[in-house]
């Protein structure tokens, strides 16, 4: 009997122990240095999350807002540019006008002889000398000034047989150069091109 006690005190001893030891098992598997870890870093980028997002808004600008155009009126522009210009060209006709531009008229094809004519402007009208004689008598003609000072004068002529001469001239600022081109067609399709220079410039006596 003795011997049966002391076995059943031993078992029991024994299912206590493992009890106990089974027990301190389970409460160190759920409470592992693994899962702590896991659950300290949650809450760690949780906490650099809400920082990070309390910064941006500290940082955040807000843009004016802008204004609404509102549509102006054009500005009206002084007629007194055209005024000025136009005095101008009037001044540069009255001194441009009675006076005779002794030049020397070349082929541009080359080969040709040269021409000496004399281009008169009389009366605000243009006409050269010796095509007046062939039947191009005088017409008007346009002024243009350029920035540079630059001015330049065009003109077309025709003849009673049906030949056209187009005329265009430069002339320095001073008015004591005179240089252009002239094309004279003789019928559709054929044209002869010249250049000219001046030589002389008189006053043409009335």
């Amino acid at each position: 009997m003795r011997k049966n006690a002391g076995f059943l005190v031993l078992v029991a001893v024994f299912v206590m122990f493992n009890v106990q030891n089974a027990q301190a098992w389970g409460k160190k598997k759920t409470t592992a240095p693994e899962v702590e870890e896991v659950k300290q870093a949650t809450t760690e980028k949780k906490v650099e999350v809400m920082a990070e997002k309390k910064v941006m808004e500290q940082k955040e600008v807000k843009l004016p807002i802008q204004e609404k155009q509102v549509n102006k009126p054009a500005k009206v522009i002084d007629a007194a540019p055209k005024s000025d210009a136009k005095l101008s060209r009037e001044k540069v006709r009255s001194k441009l006008d009675n006076t005779s531009w002794n030049t020397e008229i070349f082929p541009i094809a080359g080969g040709g002889k040269i021409q000496k004519e004399a281009l008169v402007f009389s009366d605000n009208k243009f006409y050269a000398e010796q095509f007046k004689q062939n039947g191009f008598m005088s017409t008007n003609y346009t002024l243009t000034l350029k920035d540079d000072g630059m001015i330049i004068w065009e003109t077309m002529q025709s003849a009673d047989d049906g030949q056209v001469i187009f005329w265009r001239g430069e002339m320095n600022e001073d008015m004591t150069e005179m240089r252009g081109v002239l094309s004279k067609q003789k019928s559709p399709g054929e044209s002869e091109s010249f250049t000219f220079i001046s030589k002389e410039k008189m006053p043409v006596s009335k």
